[in-house]
Protein backbone atom coordinates (compact mmCIF):
# COMPACT_ATOMS: atom_id res chain seq x y z
CA UNK A 1 0.00 0.00 0.00
CA UNK A 2 2.53 2.50 1.33
CA UNK A 3 4.62 1.41 -2.08
CA UNK A 4 1.67 1.99 -4.24
CA UNK A 5 1.29 5.33 -2.78
CA UNK A 6 4.79 6.65 -3.17
CA UNK A 7 4.17 5.85 -7.04
CA UNK A 8 1.12 7.19 -7.24
CA UNK A 9 2.76 10.47 -5.66
CA UNK A 10 5.79 10.03 -7.98
CA UNK A 11 3.31 10.35 -11.17
CA UNK A 12 1.48 13.35 -9.74
CA UNK A 13 4.75 15.54 -9.35
CA UNK A 14 6.60 14.24 -12.82
CA UNK A 15 5.21 17.81 -14.18
CA UNK A 16 6.16 20.68 -12.28
CA UNK A 17 2.88 22.79 -12.73
CA UNK A 18 0.84 19.85 -10.15
CA UNK A 19 3.53 20.58 -7.64
CA UNK A 20 1.89 23.67 -6.12
CA UNK A 21 -0.77 21.49 -5.11
CA UNK A 22 0.68 17.94 -5.55
CA UNK A 23 3.44 18.92 -2.52
CA UNK A 24 0.98 19.21 0.04
CA UNK A 25 -1.03 16.14 -1.06
CA UNK A 26 1.88 14.22 -1.12
CA UNK A 27 2.39 15.32 2.55
CA UNK A 28 -0.54 14.62 4.04
CA UNK A 29 -0.26 11.17 2.60
CA UNK A 30 3.08 10.69 3.95
CA UNK A 31 2.06 11.77 7.62
CA UNK A 32 -1.28 9.24 6.86
CA UNK A 33 1.21 6.77 5.68
CA UNK A 34 3.68 7.23 8.85
CA UNK A 35 0.87 7.27 11.27
CA UNK A 36 -0.57 3.65 9.82
CA UNK A 37 3.06 2.41 9.99
CA UNK A 38 3.27 3.41 13.50
CA UNK A 39 -0.50 2.16 14.30
CA UNK A 40 0.21 -1.33 12.88
CA UNK A 41 3.72 -1.29 14.95
CA UNK A 42 1.65 -0.92 18.11
CA UNK A 43 -0.47 -3.72 17.33
CA UNK A 44 1.98 -6.09 16.35
CA UNK A 45 4.46 -5.12 19.04
CA UNK A 46 7.20 -5.80 16.06
CA UNK A 47 9.27 -2.62 16.34
CA UNK A 48 12.02 -4.45 13.75
CA UNK A 49 9.28 -4.63 11.29
CA UNK A 50 8.15 -1.39 11.84
CA UNK A 51 11.59 0.52 11.57
CA UNK A 52 12.63 -1.30 8.33
CA UNK A 53 9.06 0.23 6.81
CA UNK A 54 9.79 3.40 8.08
CA UNK A 55 13.64 3.12 6.31
CA UNK A 56 11.83 1.99 2.96
CA UNK A 57 9.37 4.42 3.25
CA UNK A 58 11.41 7.25 3.34
CA UNK A 59 14.10 6.02 1.57
CA UNK A 60 11.25 5.39 -1.25
CA UNK A 61 10.80 9.40 -0.94
CA UNK A 62 13.32 10.48 -0.95
CA UNK A 63 14.60 8.47 -4.11
CA UNK A 64 10.96 8.60 -6.09
CA UNK A 65 9.49 11.83 -5.41
CA UNK A 66 11.33 14.83 -6.98
CA UNK A 67 10.01 17.26 -4.40
CA UNK A 68 13.50 18.47 -2.56
CA UNK A 69 14.87 18.42 0.68
CA UNK A 70 12.07 20.36 2.45
CA UNK A 71 9.07 18.24 2.12
CA UNK A 72 11.56 15.05 2.26
CA UNK A 73 12.79 16.42 5.44
CA UNK A 74 9.27 17.34 6.84
CA UNK A 75 8.57 13.29 5.80
CA UNK A 76 11.20 12.43 8.10
CA UNK A 77 10.34 14.55 10.96
CA UNK A 78 6.84 12.83 10.96
CA UNK A 79 8.53 9.51 10.39
CA UNK A 80 10.29 10.11 13.70
CA UNK A 81 7.86 10.90 15.64
CA UNK A 82 5.49 7.68 14.64
CA UNK A 83 8.60 6.11 15.41
CA UNK A 84 8.99 7.68 18.79
CA UNK A 85 5.11 6.73 19.54
CA UNK A 86 5.74 3.32 18.83
CA UNK A 87 8.61 3.13 20.91
CA UNK A 88 7.42 4.60 24.08
CA UNK A 89 3.99 2.62 23.07
CA UNK A 90 5.53 -0.98 23.32
CA UNK A 91 7.60 -0.19 26.25
CA UNK A 92 10.90 -1.44 24.90
CA UNK A 93 14.27 -0.80 26.97
CA UNK A 94 17.30 1.42 25.29
CA UNK A 95 19.04 -1.69 24.22
CA UNK A 96 15.97 -2.90 22.73
CA UNK A 97 15.43 0.30 20.30
CA UNK A 98 19.28 1.02 19.93
CA UNK A 99 20.02 -0.81 16.93
CA UNK A 100 16.81 -0.01 15.03
CA UNK A 101 16.79 3.42 16.37
CA UNK A 102 20.68 4.13 14.55
CA UNK A 103 19.64 1.84 11.47
CA UNK A 104 16.55 4.29 10.83
CA UNK A 105 18.41 7.83 11.82
CA UNK A 106 21.21 6.88 8.90
CA UNK A 107 18.12 5.84 6.61
CA UNK A 108 16.56 9.64 7.86
CA UNK A 109 19.96 11.24 6.62
CA UNK A 110 20.29 9.51 4.08
CA UNK A 111 17.05 9.79 2.70
CA UNK A 112 17.50 14.03 3.24
CA UNK A 113 20.45 14.25 1.52
CA UNK A 114 19.49 12.12 -1.47
CA UNK A 115 15.97 14.86 -1.81
CA UNK A 116 18.73 17.80 -1.13
CA UNK A 117 21.41 16.16 -3.94
CA UNK A 118 18.05 15.52 -6.42
CA UNK A 119 16.98 19.27 -5.89
CA UNK A 120 20.24 20.16 -6.61
CA UNK A 121 20.73 18.44 -10.16
CA UNK A 122 17.17 19.30 -10.89
CA UNK A 123 17.86 22.82 -10.55
CA UNK A 124 21.08 22.56 -12.14
CA UNK A 125 19.39 20.94 -14.95
CA UNK A 126 16.47 23.40 -15.50
CA UNK A 127 19.57 25.98 -15.18
CA UNK A 128 21.27 24.01 -18.26
CA UNK A 129 17.84 24.00 -20.40
CA UNK A 130 16.94 27.81 -19.14
CA UNK A 131 20.39 28.72 -20.73
CA UNK A 132 19.96 26.14 -23.33
CA UNK A 133 16.76 27.54 -24.61
CA UNK A 134 18.23 31.10 -24.10
CA UNK A 135 21.20 30.43 -26.34
CA UNK A 136 18.86 28.79 -28.45
CA UNK A 137 16.67 32.14 -28.89
CA UNK A 138 20.03 34.17 -29.39
CA UNK A 139 21.43 31.88 -32.16
CA UNK A 140 17.85 32.30 -33.93
CA UNK A 141 17.92 35.81 -33.56
CA UNK A 142 21.46 36.15 -34.39
CA UNK A 143 20.60 33.90 -37.69
CA UNK A 144 17.28 36.13 -38.67
CA UNK A 145 19.71 38.92 -38.34
CA UNK A 146 22.26 37.78 -40.37
CA UNK A 147 19.88 36.74 -42.64
CA UNK A 148 18.01 39.87 -43.26
CA UNK A 149 21.64 41.06 -43.25
CA UNK A 150 22.51 38.78 -46.40
CA UNK A 151 19.07 39.93 -48.24
CA UNK A 152 19.87 43.48 -47.71
CA UNK A 153 23.46 42.93 -49.33
CA UNK A 154 22.35 41.60 -51.71
CA UNK A 155 19.93 43.71 -53.09
CA UNK A 156 21.88 46.70 -51.93
CA UNK A 157 25.44 46.19 -53.32
CA UNK A 158 23.97 44.86 -56.41
CA UNK A 159 22.67 49.03 -57.45
CA UNK A 160 25.24 50.97 -58.45
CA UNK A 161 22.94 54.35 -59.01
CA UNK A 162 22.57 56.39 -55.98
CA UNK A 163 18.99 56.94 -56.15
CA UNK A 164 18.11 53.58 -56.53
CA UNK A 165 19.70 52.48 -53.35
CA UNK A 166 18.26 54.95 -51.35
CA UNK A 167 14.96 53.74 -52.80
CA UNK A 168 16.19 50.25 -51.98
CA UNK A 169 17.53 51.75 -48.41
CA UNK A 170 14.30 53.02 -47.35
CA UNK A 171 12.13 49.58 -48.20
CA UNK A 172 14.50 47.23 -47.29
CA UNK A 173 14.48 48.91 -43.29
CA UNK A 174 10.72 49.53 -43.38
CA UNK A 175 10.59 45.42 -44.33
CA UNK A 176 13.12 44.09 -42.36
CA UNK A 177 12.86 45.85 -39.04
CA UNK A 178 8.89 46.16 -39.28
CA UNK A 179 8.12 49.95 -38.50
CA UNK A 180 5.76 52.33 -39.81
CA UNK A 181 7.90 54.44 -42.24
CA UNK A 182 11.48 55.87 -43.10
CA UNK A 183 13.20 58.46 -44.78
CA UNK A 184 16.37 59.37 -45.91
CA UNK A 185 18.15 62.34 -45.92
CA UNK A 186 21.31 63.53 -47.47
CA UNK A 187 23.32 66.38 -47.15
CA UNK A 188 23.82 69.34 -49.73
CA UNK A 189 26.72 71.30 -49.30
CA UNK A 190 25.04 73.93 -51.71
CA UNK A 191 22.11 74.79 -49.24
CA UNK A 192 23.79 73.75 -46.11
CA UNK A 193 21.21 71.77 -45.41
CA UNK A 194 20.04 67.66 -44.97
CA UNK A 195 17.24 67.12 -47.77
CA UNK A 196 14.50 64.49 -48.25
CA UNK A 197 15.42 62.43 -51.05
CA UNK A 198 14.20 59.23 -50.44
CA UNK A 199 11.16 57.44 -47.97
CA UNK A 200 8.93 54.50 -48.08
CA UNK A 201 5.13 54.48 -46.94
CA UNK A 202 4.65 57.48 -44.95
CA UNK A 203 6.04 60.73 -45.56
CA UNK A 204 6.32 64.70 -44.65
CA UNK A 205 4.32 66.06 -46.88
CA UNK A 206 6.04 68.86 -48.78
CA UNK A 207 4.62 72.64 -48.96
CA UNK A 208 5.53 73.41 -52.29
CA UNK A 209 7.56 71.55 -54.97
CA UNK A 210 10.59 72.67 -53.66
CA UNK A 211 12.07 69.48 -51.78
CA UNK A 212 11.83 69.05 -47.91
CA UNK A 213 15.16 70.18 -46.37
CA UNK A 214 16.10 70.80 -42.98
CA UNK A 215 19.09 72.95 -42.08
CA UNK A 216 22.26 71.62 -40.59
CA UNK A 217 21.94 74.33 -37.80
CA UNK A 218 18.80 72.82 -36.91
CA UNK A 219 19.94 68.89 -35.92
CA UNK A 220 23.13 70.06 -34.50
CA UNK A 221 22.43 67.93 -31.50
CA UNK A 222 21.65 64.77 -33.71
CA UNK A 223 24.83 65.48 -35.64
CA UNK A 224 26.95 65.96 -32.28
CA UNK A 225 25.26 62.42 -31.64
CA UNK A 226 25.23 60.64 -34.04
CA UNK A 227 29.57 61.50 -34.19
CA UNK A 228 29.83 59.31 -31.08
CA UNK A 229 27.19 56.93 -31.18
CA UNK A 230 26.47 54.62 -34.59
CA UNK A 231 22.54 55.16 -33.73
CA UNK A 232 20.55 57.55 -32.04
CA UNK A 233 16.61 56.60 -30.89
CA UNK A 234 14.57 59.97 -29.91
CA UNK A 235 11.17 60.61 -28.89
CA UNK A 236 10.93 63.62 -30.64
CA UNK A 237 11.42 64.61 -34.32
CA UNK A 238 14.47 66.02 -33.35
CA UNK A 239 14.18 68.25 -35.81
CA UNK A 240 12.95 66.78 -39.02
CA UNK A 241 9.48 66.48 -39.70
CA UNK A 242 7.29 63.42 -39.09
CA UNK A 243 3.69 62.00 -40.29
CA UNK A 244 1.06 62.91 -36.99
CA UNK A 245 0.89 59.96 -34.47
CA UNK A 246 3.96 58.85 -35.71
CA UNK A 247 6.42 56.87 -32.76
CA UNK A 248 9.65 57.00 -31.71
CA UNK A 249 12.48 57.54 -34.40
CA UNK A 250 15.78 55.72 -35.01
CA UNK A 251 18.13 58.08 -36.38
CA UNK A 252 21.50 56.38 -38.27
CA UNK A 253 23.99 58.07 -40.10
CA UNK A 254 25.76 56.87 -43.42
CA UNK A 255 29.09 57.81 -43.35
CA UNK A 256 31.41 58.31 -46.44
CA UNK A 257 35.14 58.08 -44.29
CA UNK A 258 34.62 60.16 -41.02
CA UNK A 259 31.92 62.65 -42.90
CA UNK A 260 28.17 62.04 -42.24
CA UNK A 261 26.67 62.43 -45.94
CA UNK A 262 22.85 61.30 -45.10
CA UNK A 263 20.61 60.78 -42.29
CA UNK A 264 18.77 57.32 -41.93
CA UNK A 265 15.78 57.38 -40.09
CA UNK A 266 13.03 54.96 -38.94
CA UNK A 267 9.62 55.42 -37.17
CA UNK A 268 7.56 53.20 -35.22
CA UNK A 269 3.83 53.47 -36.17
CA UNK A 270 2.46 52.90 -32.52
CA UNK A 271 3.43 56.14 -30.37
CA UNK A 272 4.23 53.68 -27.23
CA UNK A 273 6.44 51.32 -28.55
CA UNK A 274 10.32 51.02 -28.55
CA UNK A 275 12.80 49.85 -30.97
CA UNK A 276 14.21 46.20 -29.53
CA UNK A 277 17.81 45.32 -29.19
CA UNK A 278 17.58 43.17 -32.36
CA UNK A 279 15.65 45.33 -34.08
CA UNK A 280 19.00 48.22 -33.51
CA UNK A 281 21.34 45.81 -34.55
CA UNK A 282 19.69 45.72 -37.78
CA UNK A 283 19.65 49.28 -38.26
CA UNK A 284 22.96 49.33 -37.69
CA UNK A 285 23.82 46.90 -39.80
CA UNK A 286 21.52 48.70 -42.65
CA UNK A 287 23.39 51.54 -42.14
CA UNK A 288 26.64 49.99 -42.86
CA UNK A 289 25.92 48.36 -46.06
CA UNK A 290 24.01 51.68 -47.37
CA UNK A 291 27.07 53.54 -46.80
CA UNK A 292 29.19 50.99 -48.61
CA UNK A 293 27.11 50.81 -51.57
CA UNK A 294 27.11 54.66 -51.78
CA UNK A 295 30.86 54.71 -51.63
CA UNK A 296 30.94 51.53 -54.42
CA UNK A 297 27.99 53.95 -56.19
CA UNK A 298 30.25 57.19 -55.91
CA UNK A 299 33.31 55.62 -57.56
CA UNK A 300 31.17 53.84 -60.42
CA UNK A 301 29.72 57.86 -60.54
CA UNK A 302 33.42 59.18 -60.75
CA UNK A 303 35.07 56.61 -63.11
CA UNK A 304 32.12 57.38 -65.27
CA UNK A 305 32.39 60.79 -65.32
CA UNK A 306 36.33 60.74 -65.79
CA UNK A 307 35.76 58.12 -68.62
CA UNK A 308 33.19 60.56 -70.40
CA UNK A 309 35.77 63.11 -69.99
CA UNK A 310 37.93 60.80 -71.39
CA UNK A 311 35.98 59.36 -74.43
CA UNK A 312 35.14 63.06 -75.66
CA UNK A 313 38.65 64.71 -75.01
CA UNK A 314 40.00 61.76 -77.17
CA UNK A 315 37.29 61.77 -79.44
CA UNK A 316 38.28 65.18 -79.86
CA UNK A 317 41.68 65.26 -80.66
CA UNK A 318 41.13 61.96 -83.28
CA UNK A 319 38.49 64.43 -84.93
CA UNK A 320 41.07 67.20 -85.01
CA UNK A 321 43.88 64.84 -86.46
CA UNK A 322 42.18 63.12 -88.79
CA UNK A 323 41.84 66.39 -91.21
CA UNK A 324 45.60 67.03 -91.19
CA UNK A 325 46.28 63.55 -91.62
CA UNK A 326 43.84 63.24 -94.79
CA UNK A 327 45.92 66.31 -95.96
CA UNK A 328 49.16 64.35 -95.29
CA UNK A 329 48.03 61.37 -97.33
CA UNK A 330 46.34 63.28 -100.14
CA UNK A 331 49.39 65.12 -100.77
CA UNK A 332 51.80 62.29 -100.60
CA UNK A 333 49.81 60.03 -102.59
CA UNK A 334 50.39 63.49 -105.37
CA UNK A 335 53.67 63.01 -104.86
CA UNK A 336 53.79 59.37 -105.46
CA UNK A 337 51.66 59.49 -108.97
CA UNK A 338 54.55 62.29 -110.01
CA UNK A 339 57.77 60.45 -108.91
CA UNK A 340 59.51 58.11 -111.12
CA UNK A 341 59.86 54.33 -109.23
CA UNK A 342 63.17 54.75 -109.78
CA UNK A 343 63.58 57.95 -108.17
CA UNK A 344 65.16 57.39 -104.51
CA UNK A 345 62.17 59.86 -103.19
CA UNK A 346 59.75 57.38 -104.20
CA UNK A 347 60.36 55.18 -101.83
CA UNK A 348 60.42 57.93 -98.98
CA UNK A 349 57.03 59.20 -100.35
CA UNK A 350 55.65 55.24 -99.74
CA UNK A 351 56.63 54.97 -96.44
CA UNK A 352 54.82 58.34 -95.63
CA UNK A 353 51.90 57.22 -96.96
CA UNK A 354 51.66 53.77 -95.51
CA UNK A 355 52.32 55.47 -91.65
CA UNK A 356 49.67 57.70 -92.23
CA UNK A 357 47.37 55.01 -93.33
CA UNK A 358 48.64 53.54 -90.27
CA UNK A 359 47.94 56.38 -88.32
CA UNK A 360 44.66 57.41 -90.10
CA UNK A 361 43.43 54.07 -88.89
CA UNK A 362 44.29 54.60 -85.58
CA UNK A 363 42.26 57.59 -85.42
CA UNK A 364 39.16 55.36 -86.91
CA UNK A 365 39.54 52.85 -84.49
CA UNK A 366 39.71 55.19 -81.56
CA UNK A 367 36.88 56.85 -82.94
CA UNK A 368 34.43 53.84 -82.97
CA UNK A 369 35.63 52.54 -79.25
CA UNK A 370 34.51 56.15 -79.12
CA UNK A 371 30.99 55.77 -80.11
CA UNK A 372 30.80 52.38 -78.71
CA UNK A 373 31.61 53.60 -75.05
CA UNK A 374 28.93 56.93 -75.58
CA UNK A 375 26.37 54.24 -76.70
CA UNK A 376 26.57 55.86 -79.86
CA UNK A 377 27.11 52.97 -81.96
CA UNK A 378 23.37 51.98 -82.26
CA UNK A 379 22.62 49.52 -85.02
CA UNK A 380 20.68 50.49 -88.30
CA UNK A 381 19.55 48.00 -90.24
CA UNK A 382 18.88 48.08 -93.80
CA UNK A 383 19.01 45.76 -97.13
CA UNK A 384 22.16 45.63 -98.97
CA UNK A 385 22.35 43.99 -102.25
CA UNK A 386 25.68 41.77 -100.93
CA UNK A 387 27.17 40.96 -104.56
CA UNK A 388 27.22 45.10 -105.15
CA UNK A 389 28.02 45.24 -101.39
CA UNK A 390 30.76 42.52 -101.68
CA UNK A 391 32.44 43.86 -104.58
CA UNK A 392 32.75 47.60 -103.88
CA UNK A 393 34.48 46.17 -100.00
CA UNK A 394 36.62 44.79 -102.40
CA UNK A 395 37.89 47.11 -104.43
CA UNK A 396 38.58 49.27 -100.86
CA UNK A 397 40.18 46.58 -99.93
CA UNK A 398 42.16 46.40 -102.60
CA UNK A 399 44.22 49.56 -101.51
CA UNK A 400 45.12 48.68 -98.18
CA UNK A 401 48.93 48.52 -97.62
CA UNK A 402 50.75 45.21 -97.85
CA UNK A 403 54.19 43.62 -98.60
CA UNK A 404 54.81 42.78 -102.56
CA UNK A 405 54.95 39.23 -101.92
CA UNK A 406 51.31 38.91 -100.48
CA UNK A 407 48.48 38.36 -102.33
CA UNK A 408 44.73 39.82 -102.14
CA UNK A 409 41.88 36.87 -103.54
CA UNK A 410 39.09 38.51 -103.45
CA UNK A 411 35.95 36.32 -103.69
CA UNK A 412 33.69 37.17 -107.29
CA UNK A 413 31.49 34.10 -106.85
CA UNK A 414 28.83 35.77 -104.64
CA UNK A 415 25.08 35.11 -105.47
CA UNK A 416 22.81 38.44 -106.14
CA UNK A 417 21.05 38.13 -102.49
CA UNK A 418 19.51 40.69 -100.45
CA UNK A 419 21.42 41.14 -96.87
CA UNK A 420 19.60 42.58 -94.18
CA UNK A 421 22.37 43.93 -91.82
CA UNK A 422 24.21 47.50 -90.76
CA UNK A 423 26.31 48.07 -94.05
CA UNK A 424 28.96 50.00 -91.99
CA UNK A 425 29.43 47.99 -89.18
CA UNK A 426 29.46 45.06 -91.63
CA UNK A 427 32.15 46.77 -93.67
CA UNK A 428 34.31 47.66 -90.90
CA UNK A 429 34.41 43.92 -89.80
CA UNK A 430 35.54 42.40 -93.34
CA UNK A 431 37.66 45.66 -93.72
CA UNK A 432 39.48 45.00 -90.14
CA UNK A 433 40.22 41.45 -90.67
CA UNK A 434 41.50 41.82 -93.99
CA UNK A 435 44.27 44.55 -92.88
CA UNK A 436 44.88 42.37 -90.08
CA UNK A 437 45.50 39.73 -92.34
CA UNK A 438 47.37 41.73 -94.77
CA UNK A 439 49.39 43.09 -92.23
CA UNK A 440 50.78 39.72 -89.95
CA UNK A 441 51.43 38.16 -93.63
CA UNK A 442 54.96 38.02 -95.00
CA UNK A 443 54.22 36.00 -97.83
CA UNK A 444 51.57 34.09 -99.44
CA UNK A 445 47.92 35.22 -99.48
CA UNK A 446 45.13 36.73 -97.20
CA UNK A 447 41.58 35.24 -99.14
CA UNK A 448 37.80 36.83 -98.08
CA UNK A 449 34.96 34.61 -98.89
CA UNK A 450 31.51 34.45 -98.99
CA UNK A 451 29.23 31.57 -98.55
CA UNK A 452 25.33 31.12 -97.82
CA UNK A 453 24.55 27.91 -96.09
CA UNK A 454 21.10 26.52 -95.45
CA UNK A 455 20.66 28.63 -92.23
CA UNK A 456 23.77 31.31 -92.16
CA UNK A 457 25.85 33.34 -94.29
CA UNK A 458 29.07 32.52 -93.44
CA UNK A 459 31.82 35.02 -94.44
CA UNK A 460 35.68 33.89 -94.07
CA UNK A 461 39.12 35.64 -94.06
CA UNK A 462 41.89 33.40 -94.12
CA UNK A 463 45.78 33.94 -94.41
CA UNK A 464 49.19 32.48 -94.44
CA UNK A 465 50.17 34.93 -92.06
CA UNK A 466 52.42 34.15 -88.82
CA UNK A 467 49.49 32.77 -86.78
CA UNK A 468 48.05 32.18 -82.97
CA UNK A 469 49.19 29.88 -79.75
CA UNK A 470 45.53 28.51 -79.24
CA UNK A 471 46.57 30.25 -75.70
CA UNK A 472 46.66 33.96 -77.18
CA UNK A 473 43.12 33.16 -79.15
CA UNK A 474 40.99 34.83 -76.96
CA UNK A 475 43.21 37.23 -75.92
CA UNK A 476 43.40 39.02 -79.27
CA UNK A 477 39.83 39.88 -79.15
CA UNK A 478 40.29 42.02 -75.97
CA UNK A 479 40.99 45.78 -76.23
CA UNK A 480 44.30 47.09 -76.64
CA UNK A 481 45.67 43.46 -76.81
CA UNK A 482 47.94 41.44 -79.53
CA UNK A 483 49.61 38.13 -79.18
CA UNK A 484 53.05 39.58 -79.42
CA UNK A 485 52.73 42.52 -76.32
CA UNK A 486 56.12 42.91 -75.72
CA UNK A 487 57.66 46.39 -76.71
CA UNK A 488 60.38 44.89 -79.10
CA UNK A 489 57.19 43.11 -81.25
CA UNK A 490 57.75 42.89 -85.03
CA UNK A 491 54.40 44.06 -86.32
CA UNK A 492 52.39 47.30 -84.84
CA UNK A 493 48.97 48.53 -84.09
CA UNK A 494 46.51 49.61 -81.47
CA UNK A 495 45.35 46.41 -80.45
CA UNK A 496 41.42 47.63 -81.00
CA UNK A 497 40.72 45.97 -84.60
CA UNK A 498 39.43 42.63 -83.25
CA UNK A 499 37.71 44.20 -80.58
CA UNK A 500 36.00 46.41 -82.93
CA UNK A 501 35.37 43.28 -84.89
CA UNK A 502 33.55 40.96 -82.52
CA UNK A 503 31.94 43.98 -81.01
CA UNK A 504 29.98 44.66 -84.00
CA UNK A 505 29.69 41.04 -84.97
CA UNK A 506 27.76 40.62 -81.82
CA UNK A 507 25.57 43.59 -82.77
CA UNK A 508 24.49 42.29 -85.96
CA UNK A 509 23.69 38.78 -83.83
CA UNK A 510 26.08 36.69 -85.54
CA UNK A 511 29.36 34.63 -83.83
CA UNK A 512 32.69 34.92 -84.71
CA UNK A 513 35.38 31.91 -84.75
CA UNK A 514 39.28 31.74 -85.18
CA UNK A 515 41.69 28.87 -86.37
CA UNK A 516 44.76 29.22 -85.96
CA UNK A 517 48.41 27.52 -85.38
CA UNK A 518 51.86 29.47 -85.23
CA UNK A 519 53.29 29.67 -88.40
CA UNK A 520 49.87 28.26 -90.47
CA UNK A 521 48.25 31.06 -90.89
CA UNK A 522 44.87 32.18 -89.48
CA UNK A 523 40.95 32.15 -90.49
CA UNK A 524 38.09 34.19 -88.74
CA UNK A 525 34.93 32.55 -89.68
CA UNK A 526 31.87 35.07 -89.02
CA UNK A 527 28.60 33.61 -88.85
CA UNK A 528 25.22 35.90 -89.88
CA UNK A 529 21.64 34.40 -89.16
CA UNK A 530 20.50 33.12 -92.82
CA UNK A 531 17.14 34.85 -91.59
CA UNK A 532 18.76 38.11 -92.29
CA UNK A 533 19.43 37.41 -95.90
CA UNK A 534 16.56 37.22 -98.40
CA UNK A 535 16.46 37.02 -102.48
CA UNK A 536 16.60 40.09 -104.60
CA UNK A 537 13.57 40.39 -106.74
CA UNK A 538 15.31 39.10 -109.63
CA UNK A 539 16.43 36.03 -108.53
CA UNK A 540 12.58 35.26 -106.92
CA UNK A 541 11.48 35.71 -110.25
Amino acid sequence: MQLGTILWAFWMLREPRRWRWGVPVALTISIEVCITTAASGILTRDLATTSLLFIIFTTATATFLPWGARPQLATVGVASLAVLWNTVALDLSAAAASYPAVAMILAFVTSVYIAWDSQRDQRERRQAEEALAAAKRHSDAEAEVSAALARVGREMIALVDTPGILECLCRVTTEVLRCGSSQTWIFQPERDAYVLVAGHDALPDAPSADPVQVPRACIAPLLAALQREELVEVDEPAGFPAPEGAGVRLHGALRHGDDIIAIHTAVLSEPESRFSRQQRRLMEGVTQIASLALTNARLVEELGHASRIKSEFVSTISHELRTPINVILGYAEMVEEETPATDPRHVFVRRIAVAGRELLELIESTLEIGRIEAARDEVRLESVPLRAFWTELGQGCARLPRRPEVRLEWDDGVEDVALVTDPRKLKVVIRNLVNNGLKFTERGSVRAKVQLDAEAVVLRVADTGIGIRHEDQELVFEMFRQADGSDSRRFGGSGLGLYIVRRFVRQLGGTITLESAPREGSTFTIVLPRLAAAPTARNAA
